[in-house]
């Protein structure tokens, strides 16, 4: 078991606790929780002890409220941390002497842009020039999927870009949104 698992675990009875547990650096969490429960600090010394103690709901949400202040502190110590470093990574990426790297992102973004302000310019001088509106729905459909693959490999490029970034400023890439559904099916 991760500090994410025993996290999830302890969230119901503890919510900022179980928020605490998986952020690095937070081993406050680890040792008032093993503390009280009479086990050495590991997640799955805890998660067992946990699980075989009918009352631990009650003494996590007791863990929870007789340090309430220091896990606050601790919550937003770790959120300034995660802001600063995305601070630092745009940074870098700002001072990045490749004329590509800074501004491949604008443009393809700016580029699908301008290709659906065309497609709607394109349409109102349909609608006013009266001309056949079955002609702009081929184009609208002929434009759809060159757009799409634009808009798919921008994401592409926008993720592993990101993830450049990161590895840059020193720490591992998140995994994303889809990422983190993925683990999630794959944990369960």
């Amino acid at each position: 078991m991760d500090l994410s698992d025993l996290g999830e675990l302890i969230a119901d009875a503890a919510p900022l606790l179980g928020k605490l547990l998986p952020i690095p650096g937070a081993g406050i969490a680890g040792e008032l929780i093993a503390a009280k429960f009479g086990t050495k600090n590991d997640p799955d010394a805890i998660a067992a002890a946990i699980k075989a103690d009918p009352n631990a709901a009650m003494k996590l949400a007791e863990i929870e409220s007789n340090n309430q202040v220091a896990i606050e502190g601790q919550l937003i110590a770790a959120e300034t941390a995660r802001i600063l470093a995305v601070n630092a990574t745009m940074s870098k990426e700002i001072e990045s002497e490749d004329w590509f790297v800074k501004r491949a992102r604008p443009f393809l973004l700016w580029s699908i842009g301008v290709s659906v302000i065309l497609e709607i310019i394109t349409g109102a001088l349909v609608i006013w020039t009266s001309a056949s509106i079955g002609d702009f729905v081929l184009l609208c459909q002929a434009m759809a999927i060159p757009q799409a693959t634009a808009a798919a490999v921008c994401g592409v490029y926008m993720k592993q870009r990101s993830n450049d970034k990161a590895l840059a400023a020193g720490h591992a890439p998140g995994s994303g949104l889809l990422g983190a559904v993925m683990d999630k099916f794959a944990r369960s």
